[in-house]
């Protein structure tokens, strides 16, 4: 029996092998009934239902405590919404089990900090999910600086782009000079992880590079598979492509940055990959983006500057006179109030001889806002035209 300050519930399981079945009685009297396995040893996982809902189960021992947590059940996406998870700490009572596994018949007896929530209408038939893994201890806090690794349980902060992060268990990352993405890799797991940050984000830039074809390198190519899923501020992706799979999830922060995950590797590891991705997500956090020294130094340094290329070549020579030429020029203006102007024009030049010829040119403008941006370890100058894009 568990009391709160909204009232009381209960929760009685039974084990029998790998199955575990049981009931949980909740605030407004409603009975819903439990139905789980306990999966690689460890968790039990599945559902609570009820004639009308269906919410994820997880639950396991450690020490003298069950641990229980409920969440929202998504059928589209087959899926915890993880926005919605609910803990429940329970301090067991009689004889004692061994750690990581459900005890029989358990009376818990604890006080829990939220109430219980009903899911909305499920419907039935969805397979049990894979456990969540469980949160990679915080070790320390570093801020991140090119061509350092860190180990796992680093909470790993870019003061830049606003966002923090922690490595998983049995990871390690790091971001290489002149590199856009933090990489994370690790010795005893397959596969390979990025995370790209954004002090200014959109929806549209994640699209841009997300919903193409990932070269992982070593001839391994992922393709998205179907369509994203997008709210307001999440952008979510699978990729397949042969024996491999991939996952990306994109946030958006109240500031306007934003980040982006992604994990990819054989397939046979899909589901420790999503709970992978859960844990990552789970550890983000959001801060307003500083300006850095680096950022302001370039803004200086460019703010009013005129940059201007041209470009020419000519081929000819031979007897009938014949021959190819062109020449281009673009010219950007970087105004100190943070607008700029752009001008371009081209032309091409061809006399085949015998007296056929042919010329072509063209020109175009355009103007927006300009501003200096670290993405990764690389200093960038991001164009936004007034159309909106960059």
């Amino acid at each position: 029996m568990l009391n709160t300050p909204e009232g009381s519930f209960k929760i009685q399981l039974s084990q029998d092998g790998l199955q575990v079945r049981g009931t949980l009685s909740i605030l407004d009297g409603t009975i819903y009934q439990v139905q789980a396995q306990v999966q690689d040893g460890e968790a039990a996982v599945g559902f609570v239902t009820s004639t009308q809902s269906k919410e994820y189960f997880e639950a396991f021992v450690e020490d003298d405590t069950l641990y229980v947590t409920l969440a929202d059940w998504n059928n589209a996406t087959g899926e915890p919404v993880w926005e919605s998870e609910v803990e429940f700490e329970f301090a067991r009572s009689g004889a004692a089990a061994a750690p990581g596994r459900l005890p029989r018949n358990p009376t818990p007896s604890a006080d829990v900090s939220q109430p219980y929530r009903p899911a909305p209408a499920a419907q039935p038939g969805t397979p049990a999910p894979a456990p969540a893994l469980p949160p990679t201890p915080e070790r320390n806090l570093a801020t991140l600086t090119p061509g350092q690794q860190y180990n796992a349980g680093t909470r790993v902060q870019s003061t830049g782009d606003g966002v923090s992060f922690v490595i998983p268990q049995d990871w390690l990352g790091g971001l290489r000079p002149n590199q856009a993405a933090f990489m994370l890799g690790s010795n005893t797991k397959p596969g390979i992880g990025l995370v790209i940050m954004r002090a200014s984000a959109s929806m549209a830039d994640m699209d841009g590079l997300l919903n193409t074809a990932q070269n992982l390198g070593d001839g391994v190519v992922l393709y998205p598979a179907g369509a994203p899923q997008k709210t307001a501020t999440d952008y979510r992706l699978n990729f397949s492509g042969g024996q491999y799979v991939g996952m990306a999830v994109g946030k958006l922060g109240p500031g306007g940055n934003g980040v982006i995950f992604f994990f990819g590797g054989p397939a046979e590891q899909q589901s420790y990959y999503n709970r992978l991705m859960q844990q990552m997500v789970s550890s983000l956090k959001f801060v307003q983006p500083q300006v850095s020294g680096e950022v302001q130094r370039w803004q200086q340094l460019l703010s009013g500057m005129m940059l201007k290329q041209m470009s020419s070549y000519y081929s000819g020579g031979s007897a009938d006179g014949s021959y190819v030429g062109g020449s281009s020029s673009k010219t950007l203006h970087l105004c100190s109030d943070g607008s700029y102007a752009y001008a371009g024009s081209s032309s091409l030049g061809v006399d085949g001889g015998g007296g056929s010829s042919g010329y072509s040119g063209g020109s175009g403008e355009d103007y927006g806002r300009w501003r200096v941006e670290v993405i990764g370890a690389r200093v960038t100058l991001v164009l936004q035209s007034q159309d909106g894009s960059s």
